[in-house]
């Protein structure tokens, strides 16, 4: 079984540490997490809470996906909220971090 929807610290709903929601994982059984943190783009009332800094994001995901790939599969996504106002630069940057993902997987 996979999770596939966990946030970390890097969504700004939770303050979850990376290391702990995939070691809580494996301890139960799970054969894989999935990292799903936050993009939404000019959320009201929560400044830039729920940004994602995209290269520390993925620098951190590769680095647990590599130290963790004895004991869990370890996948990095984004949840990405969309508001009219703001779907062409919410899409640009879905599709480069599109760009990261397929280039990790082939990297890593």
């Amino acid at each position: 079984m996979y999770d596939c929807h966990v946030h970390s610290s890097f969504s700004g709903d939770s303050n979850m540490d990376p290391e702990i929601a995939i070691n809580t994982a494996a301890k139960f059984g799970l054969k894989g997490i999935s990292f799903t943190d936050h993009l939404d783009i000019d959320y009201p009332n929560y400044d830039d809470v729920f940004m994602i800094d995209f290269d520390k994001y993925s620098e951190a995901m590769d680095r647990l996906k590599r130290d963790y790939s004895s004991k869990i599969k370890v996948f990095k996504g984004i949840e990405v909220g969309i508001q009219p106002h703001v779907i062409d630069e919410s899409n640009d940057i879905v599709k480069n971090m599109i760009s990261i993902l397929l280039l990790a997987q082939f990297i890593l």
